[in-house]
């Protein structure tokens, strides 16, 4: 009795049509069906991938909200530049980010490339400094406009050579402080503080402990600090302790911590690429309802 044909005995060219008509969300479980779906499935979450982040420096940008809780009202967004992809456009071999950051899902085959699933890599941003958010949106008159579009561009080009930071104070005997994290992927319009589509990644509150904190202001080299316990979102921070010595109480137990400051600058946004698949798909969708008369404009005061 002749073997009954399945979806396995197909070509790769009609395996890869097929699959390809399956939403994202659906394909990344059939990587662990066998080898060949792995490279089937992983081949064309790439070329979705790559297309998805060639949108991130034109249509989309995501943008990154880090405060204290008491300081939500008064902290300014932050645009995040899109750098590079690990392995689809960095040239990465794709070796984790850190060595905290595990695979979303372990797989028990063994095959070689396993750990560089899309879902398993890397997306990589630079927070900037925007100047409208530095000192509020300002109109000008139309004769001023031009010149006051070259003089933005400028400032601007100098103002992202330099980190954003956020300063954390630490009360006398204070071992940590809290941090609201919250990443949005949105697509623009040409008038600024105003998208066309919003789409959360993330909403966190992480816990900055004293300890790492001044561990890492000793360290030579910046460090992730992750936002999640499934490390789907990480900002790498480089630290350095402000002075403030004339500050401290004259009095303070021997056991007792004074008070610190430390300034936390955003170096880098990493986000795992398969959740940047994911939410660039959902944006599609959300601007796809607004080509259909249902749009929804979106106004973030920066």
């Amino acid at each position: 009795m002749e073997p009954q044909p399945s979806i396995e005995s197909l070509p790769n060219e009609i395996l890869i049509s097929v699959l390809s008509h399956l939403p994202t969300r659906s394909l990344l479980p059939l990587s662990s069906i066998s080898r060949r779906f792995y490279f089937v499935t992983q081949s064309i979450l790439r070329q979705r991938l790559k297309r998805a982040t060639s949108s991130l420096s034109s249509d989309y940008r995501l943008i990154l909200e880090c405060y204290h809780p008491a300081a939500a009202l008064s902290t300014p967004y932050l645009f995040c530049n899109y750098l590079h992809t690990d392995i689809v456009d960095g040239g990465y071999l794709c070796e984790p980010v850190d060595e905290d950051a595990p695979s979303i899902s372990p797989e028990p085959h063994d095959w070689s490339l396993s750990r560089h699933r899309i879902e398993n890599i890397y997306s990589h941003f630079r927070p900037v400094v925007q100047q409208e958010n530095r000192s509020g949106r300002v109109r000008y008159p139309r004769r001023q406009q031009q010149q006051q579009q070259s003089n933005r561009a400028q400032q601007e080009e100098r103002l992202e050579e330099k980190y954003p930071y956020q300063d954390i104070e630490l009360g006398l005997g204070e071992l940590f402080s809290q941090l609201c994290t919250v990443t949005n992927l949105v697509r623009l319009r040409p008038r600024p503080g105003l998208f066309l589509t919003h789409v959360n990644v993330s909403d966190n509150v992480i816990r900055v402990e004293r300890d790492w904190l001044a561990a890492q202001a000793k360290a030579d080299e910046s460090r992730i600090l992750w936002v999640d316990e499934k490390y789907t979102v990480g900002l790498r921070f480089r630290v350095e302790e402000r002075d403030v010595r004339d500050q401290h109480p004259v009095l303070a137990a021997a056991d007792e911590e004074l008070p610190a400051v430390y300034r936390l600058e955003f170096e880098e946004l990493l986000v795992r690429a398969g959740t940047i698949l994911l939410m660039v798909e959902k944006s599609e969708v959300q601007r796809d309802s607004a080509t259909e008369g249902n749009a929804v404009v979106i106004a973030f005061d920066g």
